[in-house]
């Protein structure tokens, strides 16, 4: 199973919402991260995919993701 936290989507743009289901998603398949900011946090799986994410969403000429309003029911 996903999880999100609907309050946090309320104010994403679609690549937020897309990095962070891609986050998650991960954790579905058995990886994670600690808990706590550490120096490697941002080395595990769940971040570099939401890096990853993040940077396509950088890259793509002419998409604006707050253009499009993501709303989770």
């Amino acid at each position: 199973d996903v999880y999100f936290n609907r309050c946090s989507h309320d104010y994403y743009n679609a690549c937020d919402t897309a990095s962070n289901a891609f986050h998650e998603w991960s954790h579905s398949l058995g990886y994670g991260h600690p808990y706590r900011r550490t120096s490697d946090r941002g080395l595990t799986v769940p971040y570099s995919l939401n890096y990853a994410v993040e940077k396509c969403c950088a890259d793509s000429q002419g998409f604006r993701g707050d253009a499009m309003e993501v709303k989770l029911k």
